[in-house]
């Protein structure tokens, strides 16, 4: 009896030493951001912020997963001083503003005096994650800040200015990026511009969407200045961000954002026109001047004209061309319109076509069967028709008619 309870106790003592070591987390200061700096300077310490909001997910997942292990609280609480800062107040509004707080969560660690030292973006599923990033906030040992320093101290290689604003990027300092890859650009020299070193601020990456979106001064510099660019860049890689240009122009046509204030110039199709004409070579050519085709007729509200530009000419279009469809129909046709006659021949010409099979597998839910084209057969009469019942649909690769294929087999023997 006596070992039966030397041996519950035992087990009881481990379990709650257990759930004692594993009750701890981060214990975040409830002071203002001068108060927090005053007690970084007493204690020696940096500063950690975690910028949070109320409805963001992985705030929540880190709060409760990450910030409550022992290793993550033992860490932080004994190199940090650390508040939790909800960036939808009125404070954290104002340090979102100033140390560029663009997703969330973000993670700053600070000096005393409210230098920035470190800071990276998104949560962490493994503590130990968490813990390796957060070391790097302890001094200033670490990539992000000795990058801000060497800007800070004139540095504007090529190859070091498209690091550094990668790295921009990448901490969701996006506002910030694109102003210092403009003031690079103004600093260049018109041939600097168009060499292989500097194409970044013109090419497809996963940030051009901020430093050369659609009709932006770099796109349009790159336009007009295609017949330097392709003495250095290869002719191919150009015209296709030529075509990416003004196929981002007709996507925020169709979604209704290419004009500021609801003031529409279709005049300025035209100038895109004699823009796309002056480039002899550019293969996309006929298909972007259709674009634009497109775009005046849209924006004179002619969905039968646009229609009927595209049906005439989708056959011949890219992928990326046909892909627009999805912002055009998406948004600006209701299910009536969709089922037209008109709108139906466009769609089977784009699976016909078979150049972009989400579009392909999109429009087939509306080709329902009432296609004068098709081929109708009794599924009764099949095996006599076909020799067999299983059969495999298919459309023709030149011919505008839906047909079947099928094999034969022995399985009536």
């Amino acid at each position: 009896m006596s070992k039966t309870v030397n041996t519950l106790l035992l087990c009881y003592l481990l379990f709650s030493c257990v759930a004692f070591s594993q009750n701890r987390k981060i214990e975040f200061e409830h002071l203002s951001f001068e108060e927090l700096k005053e007690k970084a300077h007493e204690t020696k310490k940096n500063i950690f912020i975690d910028c949070y909001t109320t409805w963001c997910g992985p705030c929540k997942f880190m709060s409760k997963n990450i910030f409550t292990k022992d290793a993550v609280a033992d860490f932080i609480n004994e190199s940090f001083v650390s508040a939790e800062i909800d960036m939808e107040t009125e404070e954290g509004i104002e340090l979102g503003s100033k140390y560029q707080v663009g997703a969330y969560p973000t993670y700053l660690f600070l000096d005393s005096s409210g230098n920035v030292i470190y800071k990276f973006v998104g949560a962490k599923e493994k503590a130990s994650d968490f813990i390796e990033e957060a070391k790097k906030g302890l001094n200033s040992d670490n990539i992000y800040y000795s990058m801000n320093v060497k800007y800070k101290s004139g540095n504007r290689s090529a190859s070091f200015m498209e690091e550094y604003i990668k790295l921009k990027f990448t901490r969701k300092e996006n506002s910030q990026a694109v102003e210092i890859a403009n003031e690079y650009l103004n600093s260049l020299t018109p041939e600097q511009k168009t060499l292989p070193e500097n194409w970044f601020l013109f090419g497809e990456h996963k940030n051009s969407i901020y430093l050369s979106p659609a009709d932006s001064q770099n796109s349009n510099y790159l336009v007009d200045h295609w017949s330097e660019f392709v003495r250095h860049i290869p002719d191919s890689t150009v015209y296709k961000r030529i075509a990416q240009n003004y196929q981002g122009i007709t996507s925020a046509v169709f979604r209704k954002k290419f004009f500021k204030n609801d003031s529409v110039d279709i005049q300025v199709f035209d100038g895109f026109q004699k823009k796309i004409n002056t480039i002899p070579n550019l293969s996309s050519k006929n298909q972007l001047l259709v674009l634009m085709d497109v775009c005046k007729a849209f924006c004179k509200q002619d969905k039968s004209l646009v229609i009927q530009l595209l049906s005439d000419n989708i056959s011949d279009f890219s992928k990326e061309s046909q892909n627009l469809l999805f912002d055009l129909l998406a948004t600006n046709f209701n299910s009536r319109e969709l089922r037209t006659s008109a709108v139906y021949e466009l769609m089977r010409k784009v699976v016909l076509s078979n150049k972009n099979k989400n579009l392909v597998n999109y429009f087939r839910y509306f080709l329902d069967g009432n296609d004068p084209h098709y081929e109708k057969f009794d599924a009764k009469n099949l095996v006599n028709r076909f020799d067999q019942p299983e059969i495999v649909p298919c459309f023709h690769p030149d011919l505008p008619m839906f047909y079947f294929n099928y094999k034969k087999n022995n399985y009536l023997n």
